[in-house]
């Protein structure tokens, strides 16, 4: 079955020749059209983003529109000028380079976790800070969240 957008997370290991492992359940929601080629940008928060190639082109594009200030068009640059296009080889690994690699301080695991259109590529223990919260207080502050978002929903249709 073939799903239009990634989600769930999974961990893989980055070998000594910069590859590593697209996991197979979000491998599955590749669009075959992209022929198992993606791009792997630097991202917000010290993380990476996988895109699928096509949609690569629209939002990177997209970005570079949108940026006002010097300091939008700059990171928009570096985020496009840093970008390392890779295909799935035979063994399903992408390739990552040394300077991705540092921006998003992966070692030797990389944690994929599919966010709809895009896949974030962190280090394990930034992904463990994403996903803990286990105090009453950081439920409070998800359901918070949550329900601003639910009341603001059909406001962007």
């Amino acid at each position: 079955m073939l799903l239009d957008f990634f989600q769930g997370n999974s961990q893989a290991k980055v070998d000594e020749k910069l590859r590593c492992s697209f996991p197979r359940e979000l491998r599955k929601c590749l669009d075959p059209k992209h022929e198992n080629q993606v791009v792997v940008a630097i991202s917000q928060n010290g993380e990476l983003e996988l895109y699928p190639m096509g949609l690569w082109a629209t939002r990177s594009r997209a970005l570079l529109k949108r940026a006002r200030t010097e300091t939008e068009i700059a990171a928009v640059k570096k985020m496009i000028a840093t970008a390392r296009p890779s295909i799935l080889d035979s063994q399903n690994r992408i390739t990552l380079s040394r300077e991705l690699l540092q921006w998003a301080r992966i070692e030797s695991t990389v944690v994929f976790a599919g966010m709809l259109d895009t896949v974030v590529l962190c280090n394990p223990e930034r992904f463990a800070k994403l996903v803990s919260g286990d105090s009453d207080a950081d439920h409070k502050e998800f359901d918070d969240a949550m329900m601003a978002l639910r009341q603001r929903e059909g406001e962007d249709e």
